[in-house]
């Protein structure tokens, strides 16, 4: 998650760059179907000031590009580099021109990612109903006709890979249930990765909508 208060400026415009290189690297086999290893030219990762032994400046420094980024991200809160500049590299795959960092700062993909996260908020919402709904649905017909307990029918639920129920939605209440049975510890471990990667697409989304059902917070653990 890309925020002021968890990282600093340097981490976080590392991250950045991290995430370019990876976005670049996919271009080039995209575009030849070879892969790759990229290295941002000194331009884009900025230079310190050049002063003579009696303090006459040569050349003024440049800071990296990647702050720049950092700065708008925070400003848009873009909470994922990564996406978003994957998302813009998706452009140019028919191009020979790959998109240099400041492009990334265009208007019109800045106004591409407001309504990406608008038609993901809507995917977020009908996602947890939807879920809730297949939750309740088979927590009724486990203990009412099979007659299992509260805890054997989640265990089944949550192992059950036919159901169309998330990582993030199984992991999530695993943890809830965890200090009641083990089972519920190992099928916590089981999607713990998936459901991270799952809530680091679109964190502040699944924080504002999940979060009252779901105790987000395990994620930091």
């Amino acid at each position: 998650m890309l925020t002021k208060e968890n990282l600093s400026r340097d981490e976080l415009a590392k991250i950045v760059r991290e995430e370019y290189i990876k976005a670049r690297e996919e271009y080039e086999y995209i575009r030849t179907g070879k892969s790759i290893s990229y290295k941002p030219p000194p331009s884009f990762d900025g230079h310190k000031e050049i002063v003579t032994d009696d303090g006459v400046i040569l050349e003024k420094g440049r800071p990296p590009v990647w702050y720049e980024l950092v700065d708008c991200f925070i400003k848009n809160k873009i909470t994922n580099p990564g996406l978003y500049i994957h998302t813009v590299f998706q452009d140019y795959y028919d191009s020979p021109y790959p998109p240099k960092p400041k492009d990334l700062l265009r208007p019109e993909y800045l106004q591409k990612w407001e309504q990406i996260k608008i038609n993901k908020q809507a995917e977020i919402i009908d996602a947890l109903k939807f879920q809730v709904n297949i939750l309740d649905k088979e927590l009724r017909y486990l203990r009412n006709y099979l007659k299992k307990s509260k805890v054997d029918a989640l265990v089944c639920i949550l192992s059950d890979h036919t159901l169309a129920l998330s990582p993030l939605f199984r992991f999530c209440l695993a943890k809830r249930y965890a200090k009641i049975d083990e089972a519920f510890s190992k099928l916590a471990r089981i999607y713990a990765k998936s459901a991270k990667e799952q809530f680091q697409k679109f964190p502040d989304l699944y924080t504002k909508y999940w979060n009252s059902i779901l105790d987000l917070s395990y994620l930091e653990e």
